[in-house]
């Protein structure tokens, strides 16, 4: 039986979404009632709007930056997960996508560029605290492409190669 993570952001403090959540939800339900995934298994971070009734979730936790990592770095350290058992992470929000500077690539490959040259993009995923300021006043960055597929990778080494990733951004 898979191991699952949902996440479902619609509370952004800026350009609030509607359905995020509630497509979270229903992803549970069809993992829960369809194809009897223990409740134990399935690992929530929703972020609502303050407006919205939480009364009838179950338990969940905010998605912050800081929690998402936890939580997907928490599927690498867990005895429970046995190397083979599929691992599903559905993440509903925003994403972005940033032009990546010459300058903010790795310096230590020499390339020429030119008007010709490709650009580079990085792609990332928006916690609902992005842009906030953290802990040592700066604004909390959104989660790269580069830093989930190093936590995939990582993942992947220790618990095989069953991983699923749904991204509804």
């Amino acid at each position: 039986r898979p191991w699952v993570v949902l996440i479902g952001i619609d509370g952004y403090s800026s350009c609030p979404l509607d359905g995020c959540v509630e497509d979270a939800l229903a992803m549970e339900e069809y993992f829960v009632e369809d194809l009897a995934v223990p409740e134990e298994r399935i690992q929530r971070l929703l972020g609502p709007k303050n407006d919205y009734d939480t009364s009838a979730l179950k338990a969940y936790s905010i998605p912050s930056r800081e929690n998402i990592l936890s939580v997907l770095h928490s599927l690498i350290n867990n005895d429970e997960i046995k190397p083979g058992d599929p691992i599903i992470i559905f993440v509903a929000g925003h994403g972005l996508r940033y032009l990546v500077s010459y300058e903010d690539s790795d310096s230590d490959h020499e390339e020429v560029h030119d008007c010709e040259s490709p650009l580079k993009y990085m792609e990332a995923l928006c916690p609902i605290d992005r842009g906030t300021p953290g802990s040592d006043d700066n604004p909390i960055p959104d989660i790269s492409d580069w830093e989930l597929n190093t936590i995939l990778s990582e993942l992947s080494r220790a618990k095989g190669h069953r991983i699923t990733v749904l991204l509804d951004c």
